[in-house]
This record gives C-alpha cells, sequence and structure tokens, in this order.
C-alpha cells in the first residue's frame, strides 16, 4: 500500500477533489487510480505535491485530458462537482444533465433560480480558467524574461568580443 504523506490543506481545489476521488475510487492508491484511467503513475501523484522544478512552490494545474479520462472511466463523478465544487461528487446517471447542444435555448424559459445557478456556475468555471491562465501567463512571461536576460548577456558578450577584436586590429595595425 502507497504511503500518502501529502498536504490536503495546501492543495489547489480541483487537485483536492482529483485526491479525494482517488481515496474514494482506489483506496487512497494512486498508482491503482492513474492504471484505472490510463496514465502513469507520475503525473498524476504531482498533482498532490508542490512542483519544486518551478521555482514557485506550486501546485500543477490538472491537464484537460485528465479531467476527461476521470470522467470516462468513472462516469457517475459528477463533472460540475470535479471542476467547481459545486453539487455532489458523484451523480445518478438518469439525473445527468442533457447535452449543452439539446438544453439550451431550452424549450421553456429558465426560472429566476435557475438562471442563477447557471450564472454561478458559470462564473465559478470562469474563475477556474481565468486563475488557470494567470499561472500559465505567469510561467510563460519568466519564460520570456530568462530568454530576454540570455539574449542581452550574449549580446554584451558580442559586444565585449567584437571590441576586442576591434582593440587587436588596432594593435596589430599600429605594430606594423
Amino acid at each position: 500500500m502507497e504511503q500518502n504523506t501529502y498536504n490536503v490543506s495546501n492543495m489547489p481545489d480541483l487537485n483536492r477533489r482529483i485526491f479525494e476521488l482517488v481515496n474514494i475510487k482506489t483506496a487512497g492508491i494512486i498508482s491503482k487510480f492513474a492504471s484505472e484511467i490510463g496514465i502513469q503513475q507520475q503525473p498524476l501523484d504531482r498533482l498532490f505535491r508542490v512542483d519544486k522544478r518551478s521555482g514557485k512552490g506550486n501546485y500543477p494545474i490538472p491537464k484537460p485530458g485528465l479531467i476527461d479520462k476521470i470522467l470516462n472511466r468513472f462516469p457517475d463523478v459528477n463533472r460540475i462537482w470535479l471542476l467547481t465544487g459545486i453539487g455532489e461528487m458523484t451523480s445518478n446517471l438518469s439525473e445527468k444533465p442533457p447535452d449543452i447542444t439539446t438544453q439550451y435555448p431550452p424549450n421553456r424559459p429558465l426560472s429566476q433560480e435557475e438562471m442563477m445557478s447557471e450564472i454561478v456556475l458559470t462564473n465559478k468555471m470562469l474563475a477556474i480558467q481565468h486563475g488557470e491562465l494567470i499561472k500559465i501567463l505567469a510561467k510563460h512571461t519568466d519564460s520570456l524574461s530568462l530568454c530576454a536576460d540570455t539574449i542581452n548577456k550574449n549580446s554584451i558578450t558580442i559586444s565585449n568580443l567584437s571590441a576586442n577584436t576591434n582593440m587587436s586590429k588596432n594593435v596589430e595595425g599600429q605594430a606594423s
């Protein structure tokens, strides 16, 4: 049996819900859960640990493909709960909402409660996507900054080499 030494309280909400699924669906055995959804253990395990490779102490963001694999393997898991934390972890398949293309526009006006529910759900999903985009942007900004620093250092090195070459030519020209 695997030893879980994870700080669940610091995990992002989505990672924590995936961790909860691992505990419920496979008794906390990450390798078994990974096998069940058809991925290697390491990428799943990384979701539950601070990514020291980033240098910022962040948790990795679950990729959409991982979410799809979880939902395909465990169709009783409520997609909305997994993505947003709203609702129950599992849903009765007969209560699964209809495909969005057939649901909207509905054949009847939405009640105020249904509209508010849709707005809250949409806002929560947008907030999650916004947070993920900010993290991606920050990651790429750091990469671009590193590239700019490298280019700047290389430019200085090239300038210094060019200046040294010109000095050598001047010295050779004076010696002749």
